[in-house]
């Protein structure tokens, strides 16, 4: 993984997109993180790197989902699988 640099030309350094499209494409995403309430990172770290990256409002959320309750299994008569669920594993963790 390559960090920033003070240098946003020899940070964009690819193949497929040239210097100036990829300066673009980052100040596009900075428009929508920036108007982003939230900023969800996979991590600590990539969410440190973000708020360094000038977006304060970035959070990390590790494992991404909520720890699932373990639901007890049923046999069914006919042989049919079931899915069962309850609200409360379903609906995300208020943040």
């Amino acid at each position: 993984m390559q960090l920033p640099t003070p240098d946003i030309l020899a940070d964009a350094t690819s193949r497929s997109v040239t210097p100036t499209g990829a300066i673009a494409r980052g100040r596009g995403l900075a428009r929508v993180l920036d108007a982003a309430a939230t900023v969800t990172a996979v991590s600590k770290p990539f969410a440190e790197i973000y708020r360094n990256a000038g977006f304060p409002q970035t959070i990390a959320i590790p494992n991404g989902v909520p720890r699932l309750t373990p639901v007890t299994r049923h046999e069914s008569e006919t042989g049919h699988v079931r899915l069962y669920a309850e609200m409360d594993v379903l609906l995300a963790p208020s943040l």
